[in-house]
């Protein structure tokens, strides 16, 4: 097919997050792409899909897609996300972290990655200003499996926040590993989120808690 065109049209994605309480959901409002061509030639060209839209129906999002036929090379993705309200994405920080964002405006974020059935690699970069994030307390006897990153979620955005007048900014890198069980939006987002982890030097405990299992709330802010 030599070309396939979406115009305004909307994705709206559910998750139920583990540790969770609740289903986020993100949207991509005003959707217009063209992906050429369509085929499932493994010696034909890559498939282009270039897309404009609205995410959480605000922030001016514009992402560029290749994806390769032949199963060994990668595919590339890179877009940017500008004049984005983050308190806009408490629908999925709140059910998936217990975090919620007071305030704060992403002047824009960059990303770019190439990624394959197993893995991810890339980068991001962030700008934004006047950043607070509140920690959401949870009865005693609920389980506490997501405190660690909860702590050092606040306590390293709260080490070099930014204010009102000013912009601040930050870059990561990206590495995720995909689980084939769960959507291909899954895998973009969590590959995304990862260089944001990376940038607020949140990789090391997510790394750590994953390995042991443990409960690393009391983890110390880095003064750099």
């Amino acid at each position: 097919i030599d070309s396939v065109f979406i115009v305004d049209s909307e994705i709206d994605y559910r998750e139920f997050a583990i540790n969770g309480d609740s289903i986020g959901q993100v949207s991509f409002n005003q959707l217009n792409a063209q992906l050429a061509p369509l085929h499932n030639l493994q010696t034909g060209s890559a498939m282009r899909l270039t897309t404009h839209s609205k995410f959480m129906n605000q922030g001016k999002l514009q992402v560029m897609y290749s994806f390769s036929p032949q199963h060994n090379r990668n595919h590339t993705i890179h877009g940017a996300l500008s004049d984005f309200d983050v308190t806009t994405i408490n629908h999925m920080l709140v059910p998936a972290l217990r975090t919620k964002v007071e305030s704060g405006q992403m002047k824009k974020l960059s990303f770019q990655f190439e990624y394959n059935n197993y893995r991810s690699d890339g980068q991001v970069q962030l700008t934004y200003r006047n950043l607070r994030i509140t920690s959401l307390k949870k009865p005693q006897d609920a389980k506490q499996a997501a405190s660690w990153i909860k702590t050092a979620f606040i306590n390293t955005f709260l080490i070099r926040d930014s204010s009102e007048d000013a912009d601040a900014s930050r870059e990561g890198a990206i590495l995720f590993y995909g689980d084939p069980r769960k959507s291909i939006f899954h895998y973009w987002w969590k590959s995304i989120f990862s260089g944001v982890a990376k940038a607020y030097h949140l990789d090391r405990a997510i790394s750590n808690s994953k390995l042991s299992g443990q409960n690393n709330s009391e983890i110390k802010k880095d003064n750099r």
